[in-house]
């Protein structure tokens, strides 16, 4: 009983850890190139992760580097997700498909706007944007950037949920493995 006390004790000292991993930074696989400004700033594929505002609008640009399409284009499709916290599903923010695409850059704007309770969850978090271009039905890039909303820290519901849940399992953890007089 009491090995048994110290290992759900232990596990649960552990859960919150699972909400620290670190960010594993942008990249691009294949011949692409992809950014964004919001507010004045430049965020590309070099940056390690991104701090952005909860609400605005990104003016994003994305080109592949490949000769020329030929007159009567060829066909293209690709998407952009945002990797949202379990159990709730990754959202689709972009998509494009084209049977007959001559274009090998393209630009445009996104406003966006979390919700109020998402974004003070959110806030201080890694978030996941990640997508995919397939030129003839064959993937030929895709990419991750990590995105962090401002703010957050100690005022963030979810942080002090896990400060919470931490101290709860300490407690258990030095009530299991107390010696008994």
């Amino acid at each position: 009983m009491r090995a048994w006390r110290v290992c759900a004790a232990g596990a649960l000292g552990a859960l919150p850890l699972l909400f620290l991993a670190g960010p594993a930074g942008a990249t691009i696989d294949g011949p692409c190139q992809a950014g964004g400004e919001i507010d004045g700033d430049l965020y590309n594929a070099d940056e390690k992760e991104v701090e952005i505002p909860d609400t605005g609008t990104v003016n994003w640009f994305g080109s592949i580097d490949i000769p020329p399409p030929p007159e009567e284009g060829r066909p293209i499709e690709g998407w952009i997700k945002v990797d949202l916290p379990a159990p709730l599903p990754d959202q689709q923010i972009g998509d494009w498909e084209n049977d007959d695409s001559t274009n090998i850059e393209n630009s445009d704007s996104y406003d966006y706007e979390l919700p109020g309770v998402l974004a003070d969850a959110m806030k201080g978090y890694d978030i996941r944007v990640y997508g995919e271009h397939y030129e003839d039905g064959t993937l030929t890039c895709s990419g991750e950037i990590n995105v962090k909303i401002d703010g957050g820290g100690i005022g963030n519901p979810v942080t002090l949920l896990s400060i919470a849940f931490t101290v709860i399992a300490v407690m258990n953890l030095f009530l299991a493995i107390r010696v008994k007089a």
